[in-house]
């Protein structure tokens, strides 16, 4: 053999040694055991094998005989003690504030990001743009994230502004 699939390593004799359970890439040492180099996602490196990183760590490292994780999973975050929080319901990205609590960044899809950096379920009279429920449907109008009727109001839907008006005033548009 002279080259190796991915996961094995050509020893002296040119047969390819298997680099061990989750490692991507290895050399041999001199006595032509493996020892890894690169391991699959989610997997460190210590003392030469793949150990798995602490729950919900997409990335980490062995510092001081210690896994410390230095990226999370989607829909988790960082805390101060390298472990991986999960983010508040419905929250695609989040931040911890000084207090230490996590606050919503952004929203998954159909959820809109209140002022308060809380998730909110888009209503079903509301239409998801770019930014979440970014709008109401025609003859509503958004106030404080929720859709009101322009009709209830007495009020007229105008088209190129997405909001509702006085009919006094509306006539006039």
């Amino acid at each position: 053999c002279q080259k190796c699939f991915l996961n094995y390593e050509l020893n002296l004799n040119g047969i390819c040694i298997n680099c061990g359970f989750k490692c991507i890439y290895c050399n041999l040492d001199n006595n032509q055991n493996p020892f890894c180099t690169q391991c699959e996602l989610e997997y460190n490196i210590y003392d030469g094998s793949c150990a798995k990183c602490p729950e919900n760590c997409k990335y980490c490292r062995e510092e001081n005989n210690y896994t410390k994780c230095i990226e999370c999973n989607i829909n988790y975050k960082l805390n101060n003690i390298s472990e991986c929080i999960e983010c508040p319901e419905y929250c695609f990205d989040c931040h911890q504030n000084l207090n230490g609590a996590l606050l919503c960044s952004n929203c998954s899809n159909g959820y809109i990001l209140t002022s308060t950096k809380q998730c909110l379920k888009c209503s079903t009279i509301q239409e998801i743009g770019g930014s979440g429920c970014d709008r109401c449907r025609y003859n509503y109008n958004i106030d404080r994230y929720e859709c009101i009727s322009c009709i209830n109001y007495g009020y007229s839907f105008i088209q190129n502004t997405y909001k509702c008006l006085p009919n006094s005033i509306s006539a006039y548009k």
